[in-house]
């Protein structure tokens, strides 16, 4: 588990805002430029470093949009997070889970065309710099088969693998998100209208009439 930052060091309070002064550049430039824009050069003068001096905090390019990637979906895996923890009844956390889907999309969207842009299967070599982006996919899942399986407790949903369940609604959102991230006109409130009705009636336990949207 990281440090709190009043238990860290002066030198290590430095370092952290060093590194967080290079992510926001980086997530201006994102935003400005896209990802054609993003180079260590253009980050280096976009947060007065030496280019040297990047990467004393970040390995490589592809770890520094690693770290991005990860600190932009923070905000929306800790609303899925605070969800798991409240136990809500099922069909209000659902609509809670896709309010945060649409909201955090909207705000994310240069983020999520950066990560739509980032090559599918990473070489070798790259491997380890993609860690962080595969493991907050992973507490995702994670997080969304709990609420499923408070879903299936409460007598909602049926008794299906909510591993499987969980990867279902996850990838049902995912579809909207990179179909917005490929610039196609979407409208994610309608969207989320869509997955949870389809959701909540192709996964309801059978004899349970869900509430309509």
């Amino acid at each position: 588990m990281p440090r709190r930052k009043d238990k860290l060091s002066r030198r290590e309070r430095e370092r952290l805002r060093h590194r967080d002064e290079i992510l926001q550049a980086a997530r201006d430039i994102v935003a400005k430029k896209g990802l054609e824009g993003l180079t260590i050069e253009e980050i280096a003068r976009k947060a007065e470093f030496a280019v040297g001096s990047i990467y004393r905090y970040f390995a490589s390019k592809e770890d520094l949009l690693d770290v991005l990637l990860v600190d932009l979906a923070r905000p929306f895996l800790e609303e899925v997070e605070a969800l798991v923890a409240e136990e809500r009844p099922f069909d209000e956390t659902l609509s809670h889970y896709l309010e945060a889907f649409a909201t955090e999309t909207t705000a994310g969207l240069p983020a999520l065309q950066l990560l739509h842009a980032l090559p599918p299967g990473p070489p070798e070599a790259t491997a380890a710099s993609r860690q962080g982006v595969r493991e907050t996919i992973r507490r995702l899942v994670e997080d969304v088969r709990a609420l499923v399986a408070q879903g299936q407790a409460q007598g909602v949903l049926a008794e299906e693998d909510p591993n499987l369940v969980a990867v279902t609604l996850v990838g049902m959102c995912n579809a909207f998100a990179r179909r917005a991230a490929y610039g196609v006109e979407t409208d994610l409130q309608a969207a989320t209208r869509i997955i949870r009705r389809a959701f909540l009636h192709g996964f309801a336990e059978p004899g349970v009439s869900p509430e309509a949207p």
